[in-house]
């Protein structure tokens, strides 16, 4: 399990959410 694709799929998560909220 490559960490760095984790976090980034996390911060895609939250991008996605910060974007339906708005």
């Amino acid at each position: 399990m490559c960490p760095l694709m984790f976090i980034r799929n996390q911060v895609s998560m939250l991008r996605m959410a910060q974007h339906m909220g708005m």
